[in-house]
């Protein structure tokens, strides 16, 4: 579950040692369902990743970007 304040999107690294890749994930943000269902890794992320990060024992193979719905919508006169 991720809570969030003004906030439009973020993304989520996911790893082996994070989920199961062989089981469905559901992603929560401010309450609500964002993502459900598989997540597949693949070698391009976990090459992307690789390039931008200085620890190699801390790889990410899969990512999900989640846009934040606004909570409310303000009336302005």
């Amino acid at each position: 579950m991720v809570s969030t304040n003004r906030i439009r999107r973020y993304t989520v690294f996911l790893n082996q040692d994070l989920v199961d890749f062989s089981k469905p994930i559901i992603v929560e943000t401010n309450g609500a369902i964002s993502v459900e269902g598989m997540v597949e890794p693949t070698i391009e992320t976990l090459l992307q990743e690789a390039r931008h990060r200085p620890d190699p024992h801390i790889l990410f193979p899969a990512k999900l970007t989640i846009d934040v719905p606004s909570s409310n919508a303000v009336n302005e006169q």
